[in-house]
């Protein structure tokens, strides 16, 4: 092994051990309620967003497993990271949509509402 495919190689473990330890500092966090989720699902002052949140981070879990799924399946032949999937773009691409659809259609009618 080279010492640039070393180096690399010992960056992307610190890069894992380092998100490791940030995703495991938040779910402590969230398990001693130091991070509020109350109402991170739920639309603003009651009105709406009820579905689009839930929907948006269910597609980009569904994206962000599968990606990884892919990413560590390769794991061994390529030094780099894989290329996204078509079908993975148009989808999280169609959820981002769908919420911010959502979101602006909220805030229109809430404006409207006040007047």
């Amino acid at each position: 092994m080279t010492l640039i495919g070393w180096l690399a190689s010992a960056l992307g473990m610190v890069l894992a051990a380092w998100m490791a330890t940030v995703l495991l500092t938040i779910c402590l966090k969230i398990l001693k309620r130091r991070i509020n989720l109350r109402g991170m699902l739920a639309g603003p002052s009651g009105m709406g967003g009820a579905l689009t949140r839930p929907q948006m981070l269910i597609f980009s879990l569904v994206a962000m497993a599968t990606y990884a799924g892919t990413a560590l399946a390769g794991l061994g032949q390529s030094p780099s990271l894989p290329d996204a999937d078509e079908w993975l773009l148009i989808t999280m691409g169609g959820s981002h949509l769908l919420y911010l659809g959502g979101r602006s259609a909220t805030t229109l009618l809430s404006s409207f509402m006040r007047r």
